[in-house]
């Protein structure tokens, strides 16, 4: 697909492609492990940071551990690309790892839903990959983590993403032009929230369904609590072909101190 690596840089790390504008960036190649056990934050932020401005930074298959509670950036131009070209399902009931693919399991920030785990900001994508919380069993009482991706600044993108058992998954905050399209999963207290948010923004084609836990000492907070999508201040979104099952409230529209909602909205379920 590639034309042959050059080696380039202290880190020599592999450049894709024919330009120095444009490259592709393997994480492997910045020391990410990806055996599910070494933490590889720093690999990949340090990928990330070479991909600013312009590039691709591969992810592939693999478990990518990350043990911190800290926030991968992806930098403005940049974009953070797993192997999938459309959004995968895992069936593990059993509590087992999804074990195919590009797999990333955060496990740092258990116990509050302050932060993110990852951040776009203007001009972002994420996409092709499935996010995992190692430690957020199917027949226990699920715990806070920080959220899964946030989008802030405009034209920020998140696609073809498994948001398998995270506890809060898409915040889109001052994102103007946000596309978030082709998200799967089990969020447990949130899938998708929206505020401030001046310009036109696209969800589409997002399913929530409890396939990671169905258990009712899991279920239990996600029934009673639990909120599939929320929609604060944003100026004509545009929502198509939206699913939730097994929640609280499945669309929650509410004021914020930027004010409420206004859009369009087909094919809800």
């Amino acid at each position: 697909m590639y034309p042959t690596a050059a080696t380039s840089g202290a880190h020599q790390h592999n450049i894709y492609g024919t330009s120095a504008n444009f490259s592709i960036f393997n994480v492997l190649d910045f020391g990410a492990v990806g055996d599910g056990k070494t933490d590889d934050f720093k690999a990949f932020q340090n990928a990330l940071n070479a991909a600013a401005t312009g590039g691709i930074v591969f992810v592939p298959p693999g478990q990518f551990a990350f043990l911190q509670n800290s926030t991968l950036t992806v930098p403005r131009g940049a974009t953070l690309q797993g192997t999938y070209s459309t959004v995968p399902s895992h069936g593990v009931h059993d509590g087992s790892k999804p074990d195919v693919g590009s797999v990333l399991l955060p496990s740092g920030g258990r116990g509050s839903e302050d932060g993110c785990f990852i951040e776009l900001s203007e001009d972002t994508t994420v996409a092709g990959l499935t996010i995992f919380y190692p430690d957020q069993l199917p027949q226990q009482v699920p715990q806070p983590y920080p959220w899964s991706l946030c989008l802030h600044g405009n034209n920020a993108a998140v696609t073809d993403i498994e948001c398998l058992n995270c506890w809060n998954a898409v915040r889109a905050v001052a994102a103007a032009r946000h596309y978030i399209a082709r998200i799967q999963g089990q969020p447990i207290n949130t899938g998708i929230y929206v505020d401030e948010t001046y310009d036109i923004g696209r969800v589409e084609d997002v399913h929530w369904n409890p396939w990671y836990a169905s258990d009712v000492t899991f279920m239990s907070w996600q029934l009673l609590h639990g909120r599939a999508f929320v929609f604060a201040r944003t100026d004509w979104e545009y929502v198509l072909n939206t699913f939730a099952f097994g929640y609280a409230i499945g669309y929650h529209f509410i004021a914020s101190k930027e004010g409420s909602c206004n859009g369009n909205f087909l094919g809800i379920g």
